[in-house]
């Protein structure tokens, strides 16, 4: 299978599809709960968290993410911060941990994204497998 490449990847539709997403409202909600279900040892990591909130800052990570993807210094710049924190020495996610958060939001995406197609899903996948290998990259 060929890698996909940041110029194969339709941005525009990541970016209509994050939207169409958004309107339904129900996206990083849901993503919460697939994820939570995905590993025993995910929801442990959010005993303390106000899920409002975190749904919110991973709204704006998501955005972030794609800038990253498009190569803007902005999303490099957000995307350096969570490395940074999310880092073994700070709040210590396992690189494990995020194929898991990977999937739980592709699946998300598949169930809230009314003009999901196979192409579109599999851009989605590129851009966050992007953002995973960068944060993992800083375990």
């Amino acid at each position: 299978m060929a890698v996909a490449t940041t110029s194969s990847v339709n941005i525009q539709e990541i970016k209509l599809s994050l939207g169409r997403c958004s309107m339904k409202g129900d996206l990083f909600q849901r993503f919460y709960e697939i994820f939570f279900k995905s590993h025993p040892d995910i929801p442990g990591y959010f005993e303390n968290t106000e899920m409002k909130k975190q749904e919110h800052l991973l709204k704006q990570g998501i955005n972030l993410a794609i800038m990253h993807f498009q190569g803007m210094s902005m999303g490099q710049r957000a995307l350096e911060r969570i490395r940074e924190t999310h880092n073994r020495h700070n709040l210590n996610i396992p690189p494990a941990l995020y194929n898991y958060w990977k999937k739980s939001f592709l699946k998300a995406i598949e169930e809230t994204d009314p003009k999901i197609t196979p192409q579109l899903l599999k851009d989605w996948e590129v851009v966050l497998q992007n953002t995973v290998a960068f944060v993992t990259a800083g375990y």
